[in-house]
């Protein structure tokens, strides 16, 4: 039976290199798409969702929803997503992926 502060190191050890795979992956799906991984993982979510409202995005995602419209400014400027205001209620805005944001999707690894 280990003791309680090499069961600690352990945990420790074993965290450490999770986050070393973690961030090996990561660091792949940048180089192989040009997206950090907040963006990859931000197209993933409106692939899945088809459309979806900034602000439900920004929960999926677990950003507060400044951080995800900054991140949404630089998919857009790179043409990835585009995002329309609704008639409806004009503080409402949905974002979808462009044929392009798809095309990223669909050869992206998985993150």
């Amino acid at each position: 039976m280990l003791e309680k502060s090499e069961q600690i190191a352990e945990i420790i050890d074993n965290r450490r290199r999770v986050f070393q795979v973690v961030h090996g992956q990561s660091k792949k799906a940048e180089r192989e798409t040009g997206l950090t991984s907040p963006q990859l993982w931000t197209i993933k979510v409106i692939a899945e969702a088809g459309s979806i409202r900034v602000s439900d995005l920004a929960r999926r995602i677990y950003l507060h929803p400044a951080t995800t419209v900054g991140i949404l400014d630089r998919l857009e400027k790179k043409g990835l997503v585009s995002r329309l205001r609704s008639q409806q209620d004009r503080r409402v805005v949905h974002v979808s992926l462009t044929q392009e944001g798809l095309g990223i999707v669909e050869k992206s690894p998985q993150v």
